[in-house]
C-alpha cells in the first residue's frame, strides 16, 4: 500500500474511533456501513474498508457477514493502540489542570488510547520533546508559547491546543467563551437589582482574566449600572488574600454585586469568614458549579460551560487526526445554572 493511500486509512481509523467514543457505542453495538461511513468521513469507500479491516485486526470491532460491523465484545478489555501527549507548559498553578487531564484521560482510553501528562518549560527541552515525538498527538495546554507552536508544527504530529492564547497561524484551539460568561454574570447580577458591582479578576496578562472584564463592561455600558475601573481588582498569583483584603476594606461604599474570577473565589471567602458581621455579603457572581464546594453563604449567580474541556480537547484532536478535519476554534458557550 502506498505511504498516501496507508495514511488515509489510519486517519479513517482514527475518525471510526472517535465515532465511536462520541456515540458512546458499547460492546455489541452496530457500526454504520460502510456506504455511511464513506458519506460521513468523505472518503471513498475502499478507505473504509481497509480502516475497518485495520480496526478487527486491533481487536476493535468485528465483522459478521450479512449482519453489519460490530463493537467487539472485549473491547474495553483489550490494550490500548496508541498514545497521545498532554503537554502541559509551565503551569500558573499545576493543581488547577488536574480535572482537565483527568477527563481528558477518560476521553482518550474511550478511543483505545493512552493519555500522558508531559510537564515542559517555556521552550522545547530535550526530555520532552524525546516524550512527545513518540505520540501520535498533541494536546498542549498552560502557558502554549510561541516557541512550543512553531516546534511542534514543525514535528508534523497533529495537535489542538486548550485555552484562551494569543498565538500566531493557523491553529486549531479550544477555548471557553469568556467574554459572553462574564456579559451574563453582569447581567443576572444586574436584574438582582444590584447597583454597585466590583470585578476580583486574576492576572491583567491571563487572557481568560481580559475577556472577563470586557464582557462585564460590555454589558453593563448597555444598562443603567455604571462601571469604574477602580471598582475592578487584578489580582497577582503571589499575595491574592492580601490584596482581596486591601481592595475590600478600602470600599467605604461595600458592593452589592461582585463577579469572581475562579482562582480569587477561595481567597475571598476567607476574607469574609474573617470580617464576618463587618462588611456585608455580596451577590456573588461566579464560574462553574465546582467551586461552590464547600461555600460559606448562599448568594450566588452561577454560570457553566456546557462542554467539558478535556473531552471537547481530546474529540478536537481526534478530528485532526482523522479524515473529517476540524475547524480553527472551538469555543465552548456559556450556561446560567
Amino acid at each position: 500500500m502506498r505511504i498516501v493511500e496507508a495514511n488515509k486509512t489510519l486517519q479513517a481509523s482514527h475518525s471510526i474511533l472517535n465515532m465511536i467514543a462520541k456515540k458512546r457505542l458499547s460492546a455489541g453495538d452496530k457500526i454504520p456501513a460502510e456506504i455511511e461511513m464513506s458519506e460521513i468521513l468523505g472518503v471513498s469507500t475502499v478507505t473504509v474498508q481497509r480502516a475497518m479491516a485495520l480496526l478487527v485486526k486491533k481487536n476493535i470491532i468485528e465483522r459478521s457477514r450479512g449482519r453489519g460491523s460490530f463493537v467487539k465484545d472485549d473491547f474495553f478489555d483489550k490494550q490500548l493502540i496508541g498514545t497521545i501527549s498532554f503537554l502541559l507548559i509551565s503551569p500558573r498553578i499545576s493543581h488547577h489542570y488536574d480535572a482537565i487531564i483527568f477527563d481528558s484521560r477518560k476521553a482518550a482510553v474511550r478511543r483505545k488510547y493512552e493519555l500522558r501528562l508531559v510537564a515542559a518549560g517555556n521552550s522545547p527541552d530535550a526530555d520532552a520533546v524525546a516524550q512527545i515525538s513518540k505520540t501520535n498527538g498533541i494536546i498542549m495546554t498552560g502557558k502554549v508559547t510561541q516557541a512550543w507552536v512553531d516546534f511542534v508544527e514543525s514535528m508534523n504530529i497533529p495537535f489542538v491546543i486548550l485555552g484562551n492564547h494569543n498565538l500566531k497561524g493557523d491553529l486549531t484551539m479550544v477555548r471557553a467563551d469568556y467574554r459572553s460568561a462574564g456579559m451574563l454574570l453582569a447581567e443576572k447580577l444586574r436584574g438582582r437589582g444590584c447597583e454597585r458591582i466590583g470585578l476580583i479578576n486574576g492576572a491583567r496578562s491571563y487572557l481568560p482574566c481580559v475577556e472577563i472584564y470586557d464582557g462585564l463592561k460590555e454589558a453593563l455600558s448597555c444598562g443603567k449600572v455604571s462601571f469604574d475601573d477602580k471598582d475592578a481588582l487584578w489580582c497577582s498569583i503571589e499575595n491574592r488574600y492580601g490584596e482581596i483584603s486591601d481592595f475590600m476594606s478600602s470600599r467605604k461604599k461595600g458592593f452589592d454585586g461582585l463577579i469572581v474570577e475562579g482562582g480569587c473565589l477561595e481567597f475571598l471567602h476567607n476574607f469574609f469568614y474573617e470580617h464576618a458581621g463587618d462588611i456585608p455579603h455580596p451577590i456573588l457572581g461566579v464560574f462553574s458549579k465546582p467551586m461552590l464546594a464547600g461555600d460559606r453563604f448562599s448568594k450566588y449567580e452561577v454560570v457553566d460551560f456546557k462542554e467539558n474541556l478535556g473531552d471537547r480537547g481530546v474529540d478536537a484532536l481526534f478530528a485532526v487526526m482523522g479524515t473529517e478535519g476540524a475547524p480553527r476554534t472551538h469555543l465552548i458557550e456559556t450556561i446560567a445554572i
